[in-house]
């Protein structure tokens, strides 16, 4: 849509700032360097993926990967299973409901059991619209982060009564 190319896993060593106003970076390992009008660092505050191994998983039969290891079988792995209606997404960070809904536009809404995955939590996740008053939401995360997880879920608990009214 904006033509942009863009480049994922450089090991970049350098970025610098040309006369002429575009970026030149240097990166380690094959090619050249590159010349961008912007660029864009996205590391993640969570780009280091975490898994747990379950015991409940040992007589497990099925296939289990992170989302950080969707290529394109587990893809397809995992839309076959979503149209079964036998994909347990776990967690509901970022990157579990991108998987969840890129999924969910993907796969045959005629098929049996279509659009059922099952989703696992701890706790329900907090989704708070972003405020239009004086506090920014990532302010509000920002001094919320700090607080024990027990604290934090009341504080966030409160906000979306606030917000939404009691459910």
């Amino acid at each position: 849509r904006f033509r942009a190319d863009v480049r994922y896993g450089l090991n970049v060593g350098h970025i610098s700032h040309e006369f002429d106003g575009t970026w030149k970076v240097e990166h380690l390992g094959k090619g050249a360097a590159i010349n961008a009008q912007a660029i864009v660092v996205a590391t993640g505050q969570h780009r280091t993926p975490r898994s747990h191994q379950l015991e409940t998983l040992a007589g497990f039969e099925g296939r289990v990967f992170h989302s950080s290891e969707l290529h394109e079988d587990e893809w397809l792995c995992a839309m076959e299973a979503a149209k079964e209606g036998q994909l347990l997404v776990v967690g509901f960070g970022n990157s579990a409901a991108d998987v969840a809904t890129t999924i969910l536009r993907n796969i045959d809404a005629h098929s049996p059991g279509a659009g059922a995955i099952h989703v696992a939590v701890r706790r329900a996740p907090a989704i708070v619209r972003r405020p239009n008053g004086p506090v920014s939401l990532e302010a509000f995360a920002s001094v919320v982060r700090k607080l024990p997880s027990a604290a934090a879920d009341r504080v966030s608990s409160l906000l979306m009564r606030l917000h939404f009214g009691a459910g």
